[in-house]
């Protein structure tokens, strides 16, 4: 493994609560009682910092309680870990991984406890249940959101008289063409070594224009009614190819550190990415580098303007677990509005509990209002089969290098066939509207 499985205990903890110097152990008979619980994370970081915070802060609430915490921060070595200690009998009491599809396929098996009736799901917003829902049960607590938009360099804008933040494609394409004409020969940033960049135009589309548009279109691809060859998914590449054009033609050589510094010196004026890069923004950029983010602009129509920001990680607690007082509570500590300030902040990540009033950031301000709002739009990538999202990153990153788009759709379109044919009960447990 190219990262390790960091192995976090809370022993110093013991010692805190035991007190200080001078003062007797505890008897070996109350320290026979304490309750060990075993916790997955996806984290690492400043995230697992945060989780680690409000961990220490739920045993200090209850000394009887020791949490170990087991730190995976990669997704294929998570899900592989995952299920060989269940396969083995040495399951976590509870973990911290992808909300959606994840979430039900292990609920399918059996693995997870039915939290819908939980008095913790009250923390819960009610438009965010369904997503980790199996035949009308919960199975996950949404913990974080993650949100993609539009990253704007004010200190570009104030030098070029005219141009203002676009609202919709049009005045994108607008304000970039007035950009070059003024001397900003390609405003468009893009770290095109990057294959989660490259496609992050596929993924802000996909959730704010064809879910918005269609809200059935997967249910549709399941059905036979819609493929990836259609015109839906064309037309994205179409408008991807018009924002190529304000693009560096070096791009394919920037990874995502090449981007940040070239956004930041100001050689582009607007990049369409992840929420997730702004840590590594302000690290290069410092506090007072002037960015703001938007909600995405690759629609029409403002009136359809939606904002990119669903559930990424959720907390499900397992069926097995001899400790479910115990984890109930700890489950109940992460969604206080004191656990999500401490996401916020320290964490430098969005949290979903109700009552979350901290942003990570204050270049998220324009945003504020659209965390908790109907216009929010969930990833749409998130209720796919397992795969085909590593599928459409690599033919996004083909068509870029100059492949046409029909023979990225049609390997697209096969790809998600085969793993639907390798994967029955997918379509079979599918959540319906």
């Amino acid at each position: 493994m190219k990262r390790c499985i960091a192995l976090l205990t809370a022993v110093c903890m013991m010692a805190a609560l035991t007190g200080c110097a001078g003062k007797s152990p505890e008897p070996e008979a109350a320290q026979a009682e304490k309750v060990t619980l075993q916790y997955m994370t996806l984290a690492d970081g400043k995230i697992l910092e945060s989780e680690r915070h409000i961990i220490e802060n739920y045993m200090e609430k209850n000394p009887g309680v020791m949490v170990e915490i087991t730190s995976i921060p990669a997704l294929d070595t998570f899900i592989t870990t995952l299920k060989a200690k269940f396969a083995a009998g040495e399951e976590p009491d509870l973990y911290m991984f992808q909300a959606g599809t994840r979430v039900r396929e292990f609920a399918q098996a059996g693995l997870l406890k039915d939290i819908t009736d939980e008095p913790y799901m009250e923390f819960v917003h009610d438009k965010d249940k369904p997503f980790n829902a199996l035949n009308g049960k919960i199975y996950g607590v949404p913990m974080r959101y993650e949100y993609t938009g539009l990253f704007v360099n004010r200190e570009v804008l104030a030098k070029y008289p005219g141009i203002e933040i676009p609202t919709n494609f049009q005045e994108l394409m607008a304000a970039c063409q007035g950009l070059r004409e003024q001397g900003l020969e390609n405003p468009m940033i893009l770290a095109g070594k990057s294959i989660n960049n490259v496609a992050q135009f596929d993924f802000q589309y996909l959730a704010c224009v064809i879910s918005y548009q269609n809200p059935d279109y997967y249910e549709q691809m399941l059905d036979g009614e819609l493929k990836f060859t259609d015109d839906t998914f064309r037309k994205m590449f179409d408008k991807y190819g018009q924002m190529k054009s304000y693009v560096a033609d070096d791009a394919l050589g920037v990874d995502d550190d090449e981007a940040i510094k070239r956004f930041i010196r100001g050689e582009g004026a607007f990049w369409v990415a992840h929420g997730s890069e702004i840590s590594r923004m302000r690290e290069l950029g410092g506090e007072e580098f002037d960015v703001v983010m938007v909600p995405t602009v690759l629609q029409d129509e403002d009136e359809e303007r939606t904002f990119n920001c669903g559930q990424a990680l959720a907390l499900s607690v397992v069926e097995s677990s001899e400790h479910q007082d115990e984890v109930r509570a700890l489950v109940t500590e992460f969604l206080q509005p004191e656990s999500s300030n401490i996401m916020a902040v320290e964490g430098k990540v969005m949290p979903a509990a109700v009552g979350a009033e901290k942003l990570p950031d204050s270049c998220l301000e324009p945003c504020r209002e659209w965390f908790d709002s109907d216009k929010k739009r969930d990833h749409a990538d998130l209720i796919w089969v397992p795969g085909i999202k590593d599928v459409m990153k690599e033919i996004t990153q083909k068509w870029y290098m100059g492949d046409s788009i029909d023979s990225v759709l049609n390997e697209w379109d096969a790809q998600h066939q085969r793993l639907l044919e390798a994967n029955p009960d997918f379509i079979k447990n599918f959540e319906r509207k």
